[in-house]
């Protein structure tokens, strides 16, 4: 019992983080390289705290909980061993290419009080783009081993199981830094930067979201189609699947309709409403993250459901 529930916080806390810097890769970078230097610096500067404030922690809580399960070592097989191991291995340089390349260069920004840019910024931003992407990967790889690692299911249907609980983390993660780092940066900022950034994170996003979010769903009713071993798994992969449907309808038919009247104000001062519109984005937005880690917690329980 216990190496299961250490399994299951190693899987979330690795996939809440996976999914986090895979969407800083694939939508915040590209949004940021939209706008222009002087706005995308204060952005940036805006942006860069925020993160910090939970995926540090994410990524030792995965570490500290597969150390507790090497430690116990109740039952693990070969394969399990050697990837928790290499998924522990794998934290070490994550955290130091976080210290010695981005927090290094956010502090660099995060300082910076004079009106014009620092001395070699364009090179400065270039690098911590290069260093974040070469951290996602290992982060992607770390959910990865500690993903298979605790698969219980030593049927074929295993990798399905693998890959819908990778797709949930791409999701959720994503979901996840959007309300913890992407809207407390829209607040940070003037209407104007606000709304820009909020135009260029949205078409950004509209890729990789509805991707992860539709293979969450897929996989999930393809598990339910599969049939499961308990009653318990297939409450749990409903509710897994229900959970992507509430992301997918929340998404198309409540935030998309707020971006869409967003994007026709045009490049003048945001209108009046602007604020009361912002809210009732965020209201939304979390109420598809709720969903979306529903999601996800609900596929790692039955995953690891015996």
């Amino acid at each position: 019992m216990t190496t299961t529930v250490l399994c299951g916080i190693a899987v979330l806390f690795s996939s809440i983080l996976a999914g986090g810097v895979v969407t800083v890769s694939l939508v915040m970078i590209p949004a940021l390289r939209a706008c222009a230097p002087n706005d995308e610096f204060h952005m940036h500067k805006a942006f860069n705290p925020l993160p910090d404030y939970y995926m540090p922690q994410s990524l030792f809580i995965s570490a500290f909980a597969a150390i507790a399960i090497l430690a116990v070592d109740d039952g693990l097989t070969d394969s399990s061993r050697t990837l928790s191991w290499v998924a522990v291995a794998l934290s070490v340089p994550v955290v130091m290419i976080s210290l010695a390349l981005n927090r290094r260069i956010n502090l660099v920004i995060r300082r910076w009080t004079a009106d014009e840019l620092p001395a070699g910024y364009a090179q400065l931003r270039a690098d911590w783009d290069v260093a974040h992407i070469l951290r996602t990967v290992l982060c992607v790889l770390i959910a990865t081993c500690y993903t298979v690692a605790a698969l219980t299911d030593p049927s074929p249907t295993g990798a399905l199981w693998a890959a819908s609980v990778l797709a949930a983390g791409m999701m959720a993660g994503g979901l996840v830094i959007v309300m913890a780092a992407v809207v407390p940066t829209f607040r940070r900022l003037p209407d104007r930067l606000a709304v820009r950034l909020h135009r260029e994170v949205d078409r950004y996003v509209d890729v990789p979201l509805p991707i992860f979010t539709i293979l969450t769903f897929a996989t999930a009713v393809g598990l339910l189609a599969l049939g499961s071993a308990t009653a318990t798994r297939t409450a749990l992969l409903a509710a897994a699947a229900g959970g992507a449907l509430v992301v997918a309808l929340s998404s198309h038919f409540v935030n998309r309709p707020m971006n869409q009247r967003l994007n026709a104000w045009g490049d003048g001062p945001p209108p009046a409403d602007y604020p009361a519109l912002r809210r009732r984005w965020d209201a939304a937005h979390a109420l598809r993250t709720v969903a979306g880690l529903t999601s996800l917690v609900c596929l790692i329980v039955a995953m690891l459901a015996r």
